[in-house]
C-alpha cells in the first residue's frame, strides 16, 4: 500500500514538473520585446510587490517607516551658450541627472516572464499628465527659464527600482556674477540653485552625485564641445558645491533641501579689451597732453583738442554696450574715465592760456584794426582831390606835434625842404617848387610815422604782448611736464592695483 501511495506521489510529482517545465519554455520561446512588454505592463497594471494597486506617477515612493526618498543631483557641462554680463544672464548646454529608487518599479530577475530583460525605460515629464512614473519636481530657483522647458527624455529603470534619468538641455541661469570689478582680468563666478518645489524633504531628499559635476568637454569623446572662439571658457575643476536645508513661513517643520553648483569663467578677450579700448584711450589721451606744444597763435589748437575729448567720449559709448550698468567701479571703468578726465584738463588748459594771451592782446588788436583802416584811408587818398590830400596831409601834420620839441625839430626839416626865393627867378615857379617840396616833405613824414606798426608802438609802450605770450609758453611748458609725470604715473597704479578690485560678492561654501 505505501508503494502504491509513493508511487503516486511521484506522478504527482513529475506532472507538476512537467507543467512547469513546458511553461518555461513557451515564455523562453517569447521574443525579448514581449517580454519587456509584460514586464512595463505588470509594473504600471500593479504587480505583488505594488500590492496590485495601479501606479499613480503623482505620489512619491515614500514609505511608512518614515523613509523619504533620496534622490541624487548631477551636472554634466557640455558647452557655454551665452554669458551676458550686462544683463546677468548665464546659459549653459549641460545635462541633468537624477537617480532615486521607488520599489514599485522593482521586479524579480529570476522570474521566467522577464527572462533577460535587465532594464527597460518609462515616458518621464515633470507634467504629470504626460509622465508615466514619479519623478522629483527639480527646479531651478535662479532661473531665467525653468527646468520644465527641458526636452522630455525616458527614465531609465532598473530590477532594483533604481531610476536613472539625465535630460539635455540650456539652462538659463540669472547670475549674481562675482568678480566683474577686475574687468578685463577678470574670473568671473555663477552660482546655481537647484531643490525641489512642491515636495520638501519629507518625500525628496535631494543630495549630490559622486563627482557632483562632470565636464564633457574634459573627455576626448566629444570633440564638439572644445571652447572656440567665445569670449569666456569655464575653469575645470574649479567648481564648488554646497547643500543646506531651507525653513520657509509656510511650512516650518518641514526642510527644503537646497544643492547650490558655483562654477568660475575665465576671460579669453583680455587681450580684444585691451587693444580696442584700454590702449586707444591712453594713445588718444597722450595725443591730447601733446596740444601744450602746439603755438598759442594757432586756431586750430582748440579744435584739436575737443576733436579728442569727443573721440575718447564715443569710445566710452561704444564701450557701455559691452559693460553691465552698476554702481560698482570697474577697473577698465576707472582706467577710461581717468584717461578722459586727462584730456579734458588738457584742453582746459588750452582755453586757459587762450585766454591769458588775447585779453592781453584785446586793446593791441583793436590798434591793429585802427592801423589797417588807416592804410586804407591812405590808398583811397590817390583819387582824392589835391586840395583835400594837402588837407589831410595837414591835419596830420598837426595832430603829429605833442610837444614843443616836437615842433622846433619839425620846424627845422620843414625849413630845410623851403627853396628861398630869388630875385632873378620868377616867384610861381618858386611856389611850385615849394609846394613839390611840401608834397615830399609830407610823404616822407608819413612813412617815418609808419615805420612802425602801432602794436609795435604799443608794445614796446607796454610790453604786454610779448610778456602774455611768454607767459603762456610757460604754463604750457610745466603742464607738459606735470601732465608727462602725472599721467603715466597713473598708469602705473592702475595696472599695479588691479588685484585690489574685489567686490566680495563670491558665495562662500
Amino acid at each position: 500500500m505505501k508503494k502504491m501511495h509513493r508511487h503516486i506521489l511521484e506522478l504527482i510529482w513529475i506532472g507538476i514538473a512537467s507543467i512547469v517545465l513546458s511553461a518555461v519554455e513557451s515564455v523562453a520561446q517569447l521574443p525579448y520585446w514581449a517580454r519587456e512588454t509584460n514586464l512595463r505592463n505588470d509594473l504600471l497594471s500593479g504587480n505583488e510587490v505594488n500590492f496590485g494597486i495601479e501606479y499613480d506617477p503623482v505620489v512619491p515612493p515614500k514609505t511608512d517607516n518614515g523613509e523619504n526618498t533620496l534622490v541624487k543631483v548631477g551636472i554634466n557641462v557640455f558647452k557655454i551658450k551665452e554669458i551676458d554680463i550686462a544683463t546677468s544672464l548665464m546659459s549653459l548646454n549641460m545635462w541633468v541627472r537624477l537617480s532615486w529608487k521607488d520599489a514599485r518599479l522593482a521586479w524579480n530577475v529570476s522570474d521566467p516572464k522577464y527572462l533577460d530583460v535587465d532594464h527597460t525605460t518609462f515616458k518621464a515629464s515633470t507634467d504629470p499628465d504626460s509622465t508615466q512614473i514619479w519623478v522629483p519636481d527639480l527646479e531651478l530657483y535662479n532661473q531665467a527659464e525653468s527646468l520644465s522647458s527641458f526636452p522630455e527624455k525616458d527614465a531609465m529603470v532598473y530590477p532594483d527600482g533604481s531610476i536613472f534619468w539625465s535630460r539635455i538641455g540650456n539652462m538659463e541661469v540669472l547670475c549674481a556674477f562675482s568678480g566683474l570689478m577686475k574687468h578685463p582680468f577678470d574670473k568671473t563666478e555663477c552660482s546655481i540653485d537647484l531643490a525641489g518645489w512642491t515636495r520638501s524633504g519629507r518625500f525628496a531628499n535631494y543630495t549630490f552625485m559622486d563627482p557632483p559635476v562632470d565636464y564633457q568637454q574634459a573627455s576626448s569623446k566629444t570633440p564638439t564641445s572644445m571652447t572656440t572662439y567665445q569670449e569666456y571658457a569655464i575653469v575645470i575643476g574649479a567648481d564648488r558645491t554646497s547643500r543646506r536645508e531651507v525653513l520657509y513661513d509656510c511650512c516650518p517643520n518641514e526642510p527644503w533641501p537646497t544643492l547650490t553648483f558655483t562654477f568660475v569663467f575665465e576671460r579669453l578677450t583680455t587681450s580684444y579689451y585691451m587693444r580696442s579700448l584700454v590702449i586707444v584711450m591712453v594713445i588718444f589721451t597722450f595725443v591730447a597732453g601733446c596740444t601744450c606744444k602746439l603755438d598759442i597763435r594757432c586756431g586750430e589748437r582748440l579744435g584739436f583738442g575737443i576733436t579728442i575729448l569727443l573721440a575718447m567720449v564715443a569710445t566710452e559709448i561704444i564701450a557701455s554696450e559691452m559693460l553691465p550698468t552698476c554702481p560698482e567701479y570697474l577697473w577698465i571703468e576707472v582706467i577710461t574715465f581717468g584717461s578722459t578726465s586727462f584730456a579734458g584738463l588738457c584742453l582746459f588748459e588750452s582755453c586757459l592760456v587762450t585766454h591769458i594771451y588775447y585779453k592781453q592782446r584785446k586793446e593791441d588788436i583793436s590798434e591793429f584794426v585802427k592801423d589797417a583802416n588807416d592804410t586804407k584811408s591812405s590808398v583811397s587818398d590817390d583819387v582824392v582831390s589835391s586840395n583835400e590830400k594837402d588837407d589831410m596831409d595837414l591835419k596830420c601834420f598837426v595832430d603829429s606835434i605833442t610837444t614843443p620839441e616836437d615842433l622846433e625839430k619839425l620846424a627845422s626839416e620843414w625849413m630845410e625842404n623851403i627853396t628861398p626865393c630869388d630875385g632873378n627867378e620868377n616867384i610861381n615857379q618858386n611856389n611850385g617848387r615849394n609846394n613839390r617840396s611840401r608834397d615830399s616833405f609830407f610823404r616822407k613824414f608819413s612813412m617815418r610815422k609808419k615805420k612802425k606798426s602801432a602794436h609795435e608802438k604799443w608794445s614796446e609802450e607796454r610790453g604786454l604782448s610779448m610778456e602774455s605770450f611768454k607767459l603762456a609758453e610757460k604754463i604750457d611748458h610745466n603742464f607738459f611736464i606735470g601732465f608727462m609725470s602725472i599721467y603715466p604715473l597713473f598708469l602705473i597704479v592702475m595696472y599695479s592695483s588691479v588685484n585690489l578690485f574685489e567686490d566680495g560678492y563670491a558665495v562662500n561654501l
